[in-house]
């Protein structure tokens, strides 16, 4: 039954053509504008054009406000343009979107933390970095924990072929890395060697969290090479 005063637009096969409503042409509009810039923003962070991509993304939010991954992204813009202050906000605002329905976005914790850590804010950064970081030490064995932080990592991830996408070593050597970021250690992990040779390094890992898990941010630290 549909209530008096509502306009109703049959778009079903076989329906009758009929004008669509001005409001409903313009939500339309917007939306394809808003996956245009999607896409752009996408393209331009991968590229390194951060300016670019932090106008597509603000283009994306101000047209659907509820889109997640946009704020994420403008968010890694500002990072890499130093605007911490902006990006803590517009990670903020998914954190703060997600906490209602108890979902806790490990990957957007470490984003904030970084960003906290960068502008000294120690303490706050802390809080963040904690959230993360036991996922973060559990996708060294269990690499499909990685996989949003993967994504996270590469706004073209959803474009590439599962042949395409970070194979286990590749996943777990760029989480070492990430790790690496946070604690200025790399637990003596190598990168060629395989997942038993590297048990100790991965023990290691465990062993620091469980032990202290002091955060030593180190943006400048030297990465283990991604096989």
């Amino acid at each position: 039954m549909i209530a008096d005063g509502v306009e109703v637009v049959d778009k079903r096969p076989g329906a009758e053509p009929t004008e669509e409503p001005e409001w409903l042409a313009a939500k339309s509009e917007a939306s394809k504008v808003a996956g245009t810039n999607f896409k752009n923003g996408r393209l331009a962070l991968a590229a390194g054009e951060y300016e670019k991509a932090a106008e597509l993304f603000g283009k994306v939010v101000e047209l659907q406000s509820g889109l997640n991954w946009a704020w994420f992204w403008l968010g890694k813009a500002h990072y890499e343009l130093g605007r911490y202050d902006a990006a803590i906000h517009e990670f903020s605002k998914v954190i703060d979107m997600f906490a209602d329905d108890q979902v806790v976005l490990h990957y957007y914790h470490l984003a904030r933390g970084l960003a906290y850590a960068a502008k000294g804010m120690n303490e706050m950064a802390r809080q963040d970095l904690e959230i993360g970081l036991p996922v973060m030490i559990d996708a060294l064995r269990m690499t499909k924990s990685a996989t949003l932080f993967d994504y996270a990592d590469d706004p073209l991830y959803r474009n590439l072929s599962e042949a395409e996408r970070p194979n286990a070593r590749q996943s777990r050597a760029m989480m070492i890395n990430r790790l690496r970021i946070v604690s200025g250690k790399n637990f003596g992990y190598d990168s060629n060697a395989g997942a038993e040779a590297n048990e100790q390094a991965i023990a290691a890992s465990e062993q620091w969290l469980a032990n202290s898990g002091e955060i030593e941010f180190t943006p400048d630290a030297e990465l283990v090479p991604v096989p």
